[in-house]
């Protein structure tokens, strides 16, 4: 237990040294949800994130967000999530042998380690921390808390199996094994318990009956995710199955590696015919078997189902934020040892899990330490883009490429979400009146802007273009020693390449303060003729400076009939005052 406390407090430090306020990659998609809404929307809740249905690890992340208003949140509830997983084994493992042994420190070693870096600096993953507890947990209520099915086990038990298809493609995958052997439990308390294992009976079997109907609403209106690669053959299957087990030991897996498989290929075997055996020794008469047995199942059948859709490759690289998901295998394949072997061998396998265990944790320490000062370096990086006040574009380019891999039409989003509530990465300052998030394009301060057509916001090589249609102007205001507009502009090119462009017409005004209005600039564009104007052409356009007022840059197309002129759209990038 006082271990399992250090690495609590630990993992609190560590969450709250390295963490980043500001939303990351998952994280993001809580902002989807809407805060103006007392709950969230229940299409939200449901709706696939890749191959995932999350209602209730939503549900708690958007609920603890509300609540305390900091992204890391969801980070804390996960810290306490495996600690009080680590507490539960610990806890059971005294319970089938009457008393604690110190290779039980492998528990908060394995379900506490910072080599889980991925998902502790991340609130959406509580998607991964709350169905492996809820696997563990319906194992130890079910299996080990009492020789009954009381009610109160009933429920708590039955509960965290009804949760677990709720939680994801892990959690569905998992929940027919669990359901099948609290069935099975509930049908023997039926036929031979007394009237309150009876109730606890009745319970149960409602709560696997409900598990299994979320499962088929879960695959209902499933569908491949777009780009998903599946395994190619047995051999990847067999060699990513092996790999996605010896994750549970940390990040070490990988300078283990093939060690490790080999030795799982040995071992998990192995445990399934123990367990296999002792079930039809039985005949299933101890429930402790029934579920460890179904634990076990579960486990290899995530592995497996988890290599055949997120295959490894050759080098056998995958993803550390799957470190939790196996490690409920080695926890029932730590109990199974203790009521399957014999009196001089029981302790042999605990004691190699935790030697194991030993054995990794500097590298999974190393690996953790690294991973969250790269994330605060990233996080350093967005708040200095932030605060040196330059353009729009290079604070959202930022931020995509510390954060979202590379997306900034989704950062632009964010980040104009996040301005306007003072929010991270704009919660130490104030960016200048001409930033514009809106139109990260515009370097200018805009005061006004008139279209008949909204106008749209398209990347292009990673940088924000704005498309306007004919007869859009843009007003802008320019500082007192300013004394030149530049920017680019052009025809699109997908207009250009199917020929359909009539040309285009760009112009700019200066309206003084006193009245007057002066155009300064004017060109047309005609790309279908002239190969020379196609792409984006710059322009510099020289003014007086002083006088107050307003540029006014406008567009124009010189088509006469309406069919051609919906195709009269300008493009602009980088528009600027100096």
């Amino acid at each position: 237990m006082f271990l399992c406390l250090f690495l609590l407090t630990y993992s609190i430090w560590y969450i709250h040294t390295w963490a980043s306020p500001i939303p990351a990659a998952d994280d993001t998609t809580i902002f989807e949800a809407g805060f103006d809404r007392p709950w969230p929307d229940w299409h939200w809740l449901w709706w696939l994130h890749n191959e995932h249905r999350l209602p209730v690890p939503k549900l708690l992340q958007f609920f603890t967000y509300r609540w305390t208003g900091d992204v890391r949140s969801g980070m804390y509830l996960q810290a306490l999530m495996y600690a009080i997983t680590a507490l539960g084994c610990v806890w059971t493992s005294r319970r089938v042998r009457g008393h604690s042994r110190p290779w039980d420190c492998f528990f908060p070693l394995v379900w506490q380690q910072t080599g889980n870096a991925e998902n502790l600096l991340m609130g959406f993953q509580i998607g991964i921390a709350l169905p492996t507890a809820c696997i563990v947990g319906a194992l130890a209520l079910i299996g080990f808390s009492s020789s009954r099915l009381r009610p109160g086990t009933a429920i708590l038990s039955g509960a965290a199996i009804l949760c677990l298809p709720l939680c994801g493609g892990i959690g569905v995958l998992s929940a027919p094994f669990l359901a099948i052997s609290a069935v099975w439990i509930a049908w023997r308390a039926l036929r031979q318990g007394d009237t309150a294992d009876r109730v606890g009976a009745r319970i149960l079997l409602t709560l696997a009956i409900s598990t299994a109907l979320c499962c088929v609403a879960y695959v209902w209106g499933f569908r491949k995710p777009p780009g998903a690669e599946y395994s190619a053959g047995p051999l990847d299957l067999v060699r990513t199955t092996l790999g996605f087990m010896s994750l549970a030991f940390g990040p070490a897996y990988a300078s283990w590696w093939p060690i490790s498989g080999v030795v799982l290929a040995c071992v998990i075997p192995a445990a399934l015919y123990f367990a296999g055996r002792q079930i039809v020794s039985t005949r299933a008469r101890d429930p402790r078997m029934s579920v460890t047995a179904a634990v076990l199942l579960a486990g290899l059948f995530l592995a497996v189902s988890t290599a055949y859709g997120r295959p490894a490759g050759e080098r056998m690289i995958m993803a550390n934020r799957y470190i939790p998901l196996p490690v409920p295998f080695f926890c029932a394949l730590f109990f199974c040892s203790l009521m399957v072997a014999g009196e001089r061998i029981r302790e042999l396998v605990p004691m190699a899990l935790c030697l194991a265990m030993l054995a990794a944790t500097p590298a999974s320490q190393r690996v953790g330490l690294e991973y969250g000062n790269e994330r605060q370096l990233q996080s350093e990086r967005v708040y200095a883009a932030v605060n040196s006040g330059h353009s729009a574009e290079t604070m959202i380019m930022a931020y995509s490429n510390e954060f979202l891999a590379g997306t900034p039409d989704v950062a632009a989003d964010l980040m104009r979400t996040w301005w306007r509530r003072g929010l991270p990465p704009f919660d130490r300052t104030v960016p200048p009146d001409h930033v514009n998030f809106e139109f990260p394009m515009l370097r200018a301060r805009l005061t006004n802007l008139q279209a008949g057509v909204k106008p749209q916001t398209r990347w292009i090589d990673g940088r924000p273009v704005l498309l306007l249609a004919p007869e859009s102007r843009l007003w802008f205001a320019p500082d007192e020693q300013a004394n030149e507009i530049r920017g680019e502009f052009g025809v699109p090119d997908l207009l250009v390449e199917h020929g359909l462009t009539p040309g285009i017409s760009l112009w700019i005004e200066r309206q003084l303060e006193e009245g007057s209005v002066t155009r300064i600039f004017e060109r047309r564009l005609d790309p279908l003729r002239e190969t020379s104007q196609r792409g984006l052409l710059e322009f510099r356009v020289p003014f007086p400076p002083g006088g107050g007022g307003s540029l006014v840059l406008g567009t124009e197309c010189p088509a006469q009939t309406a069919d051609q002129r919906q195709y009269g759209w300008t493009m602009l990038r980088a528009v600027e005052i100096h």
